[in-house]
């Protein structure tokens, strides 16, 4: 089966691609949001713009589209993104990188119902998935959103982290955010090598200004 992949850059949209390929899908295209509006409600954020170095990287063509991050659009925006995957590259399904989102995985679902497509959310319900994503790939803290993460932590290898009690050990609760920089199935890795950060009240993000894409 051709698939497409919801793609945000993060660890869980990354990790679905090696299951998706690891039960014989051929994934055929990554699709990527670019929303107008930071705390969306369905899509991912920080880093965005990097998806497409992702991409390259991995050698996955990648569909992005923007939308105003707006409830009563965002839906609309993924169905147009679906159909063109679906057009462009003969896809019969997305696979989500959901995992406890109700709202997320709902959505995903209603849009690709829409548009004739099989839904899958291989890792849905299951934290312990983190521990093999850690394992398998190259992954920094993109942006925190919750006491009592500070502003060091941006940046960071996410397996250097140790994170406190009080914040779930996936971020599910929305108190961080992830990148990745390879992982086994890339053929090349993505080096950073200068980035800011923006931070207030526990809340930040980071901002890359040079990076590389290196052979591994």
């Amino acid at each position: 089966m051709r698939v497409a992949v919801a793609f945000s850059g993060g660890k869980d949209s990354t990790y679905v691609i090696k299951v998706a390929k690891d039960l014989g899908y051929d994934v055929a295209c990554l699709i990527t949001a670019v929303s107008e509006n930071r705390y969306s409600y369905l899509f991912h954020t920080p880093l965005i713009s990097m998806t497409k170095v992702q991409a390259d990287a991995m050698e996955i063509p990648l569909i992005t589209f923007r939308t105003k991050g707006e409830k009563e659009s965002e839906l609309a925006d993924l169905k147009t993104a679906l159909k063109r995957a679906k057009d462009e590259f003969g896809v019969q399904g997305l696979v989500t990188g959901a995992m406890r989102s109700t709202y997320q995985a709902t959505n995903f679902e209603k849009a690709c119902d829409n548009v004739g497509l099989w839904c899958f959310n291989p890792i849905w319900l299951n934290d312990d998935v983190v521990e093999d994503e850690m394992k398998e790939m190259d992954i920094i803290i993109a942006a925190v959103a919750g006491y009592p993460l500070k502003e060091d932590v941006l940046g960071m290898r996410l397996k250097d982290v140790s994170l406190p009690k009080e914040i779930n050990k996936v971020g599910e609760g929305g108190e961080f955010e992830t990148f990745v920089l390879d992982a086994p199935f890339f053929k090349k890795r993505i080096v950073i090598d200068e980035f800011d950060r923006e931070y207030k009240n526990y809340s930040g993000r980071i901002i890359v200004k040079k990076f590389r894409i290196v052979e591994k």
